[in-house]
């Protein structure tokens, strides 16, 4: 699992508007809860995806 404890917060966001094809405007447009959400699926994602290839 990639740590990203060392991502700052525009490094995060970065991440969720790539990932989701979004700006940085409609980053900012979306609920809290809902961006968690994204970042919390994402992380498993690539965390299942390392389980997968036998990288964890």
């Amino acid at each position: 699992m990639q740590d990203t404890s060392d991502f700052t917060p525009n490094m995060h966001r970065a991440i969720v508007c790539r990932a989701m094809g979004w700006t940085y405007d409609e980053y900012d447009r979306q609920p809290a809860d809902f961006l968690l959400t994204v970042a919390t699926m994402l992380q498993s994602e690539a965390e299942h995806e390392q389980k997968k290839r036998g990288t964890v």
